[in-house]
């Protein structure tokens, strides 16, 4: 079973050349037109994949009798969705709600496959992704009809690749960048990786992409220095002034950025108004919601307020608790990439809602498996040897 489930990832996000196609179709000229939402036939392809790898993980459990503690939270919040869904009247919401939840239940199923191999394996794939991606941005430079406007070259602007804007383009590619810089172990690779990864920001001009991409490069340059007390204690004026000029770093109109941020909090502000304890709504809070033009559907634009609203009070604090615990616990044991990981995956939830962007949804459930498991092993009282004889034992099965 777990060569089958190692498989069907790979596949999964292999499929961006397929799931995906309707979105680099036009940057790269082949259609005329440019297609906002991805027919329904393509979407649900991915869905199917998910969908199989989390009934396998539940077969599994079923015919071992046995569970993982971890696994425990996630079956009680499938639990806690039920209720929700239960007390949702239009029952579409629930559909687009357990579409949009489904990369955070994948983390509970993909937590037993997880190890070492299985993430240097999936990081070789987004690296040979990466070279497809920036390819894909080189081409587009000549040929994309200029929807975002012209470069000084009198090419086009903000060119997403694989995607359909830049925006989600800059989430794969930080996630990928991440795998690349801690599980790549040639050198040369993560080198070139790290050259893509930078080539490929410059090319989207994502503000999402810029701002992460600066605040971890600075945080991880300083983490050992002595200096990191310093940088920690000037860190909100960094953010402050990065923040501030993110339209002039990425050549985005005077004012986008603060726009974007204002609207962000508008929406937080009314959804601290209107959510109740338990969700009422669930499923309200997500782009499938509005794609399918339900009722009441709104576009949070975030992952958190998305979450908050979803899942209501009484689900969305132990979501927060569980993070708050991760990072209190990599500060305190001193886990740089863990600190990295978190600080990208809390980033990236602030401007996209991360559970329904593909391929960055399965990256980071991926790697949020790979972390919760590593620390929990080494609690535990696991030593390096027991985990290295656990992952070769894993990857012969």
């Amino acid at each position: 079973m777990i060569k089958t489930i190692h498989n069907l990832v790979y596949i999964l996000l292999l499929g961006i050349f397929f799931f995906n196609f309707p979105e680099y179709a036009f940057s790269l000229n082949i259609i005329p037109v440019r297609i906002e939402n991805t027919p329904i036939y393509l979407k649900i392809g991915k869905d199917v994949i998910l969908s199989i790898i989390i009934l396998l993980s539940l077969i599994r459990i079923i015919r071992s009798g046995k569970i993982f503690k971890i696994q425990v939270f996630f079956l009680i919040l499938l639990f806690y969705i039920t209720i929700c869904c239960f007390l949702t009247q239009d029952k579409n919401l629930c559909i687009s709600g357990l579409r949009w939840i489904m990369p955070l239940i994948f983390v509970g199923a993909i937590y037993p496959y997880i190890n070492e191999f299985f993430i240097q394996k999936i990081t070789r794939l987004l690296f040979i992704l990466l070279i497809v991606q920036v390819s894909t941005q080189c081409i587009e430079l000549f040929v994309m009809p200029p929807v975002q406007g012209v470069n000084a070259l009198g090419l086009a602007n903000r060119v997403p690749g694989l995607f359909y804007i830049s925006n989600t383009a800059s989430v794969f590619v930080i996630f990928t960048y991440f795998l690349i810089k801690y599980f790549e172990r040639k050198q040369s690779i993560r080198r070139v990786g790290t050259i893509l990864s930078i080539i490929s920001l410059l090319l989207m001009m994502s503000s999402t992409g810029t701002f992460i991409f600066i605040i971890t490069f600075f945080f991880d340059k300083y983490y050992h220095s002595k200096f990191f007390k310093l940088f920690l204690l000037i860190s909100p004026i960094i953010i402050y002034i990065l923040f501030t000029n993110l339209d002039t770093l990425t050549g985005r109109s005077a004012g986008n950025t603060a726009t974007s941020g204002s609207i962000r909090l508008s929406i937080l502000n009314q959804c601290l108004n209107e959510t109740s304890l338990i969700s009422l709504s669930f499923g309200e809070a997500t782009n499938t919601a509005v794609n399918l033009n339900l009722k009441n559907a709104f576009i949070a634009d975030s992952n958190i307020i998305s979450l908050y609203h979803n899942l209501g009070l009484l689900g969305f604090i132990p979501c927060l608790f569980f993070y708050i615990h991760m990072t209190a616990t990599a500060w305190l044991r001193k886990k740089k990439d863990l600190l990295i990981f978190l600080m990208i995956y809390l980033l990236s939830s602030m401007p996209v809602i991360l559970f329904e962007i593909f391929p960055a949804n399965i990256i980071s459930s991926i790697l949020l498996a790979y972390y919760i498991k590593r620390e929990t092993s080494k609690i535990k009282g696991t030593t390096n040897k027991q985990l290295v004889s656990q992952k070769q034992k894993l990857s012969l099965t």
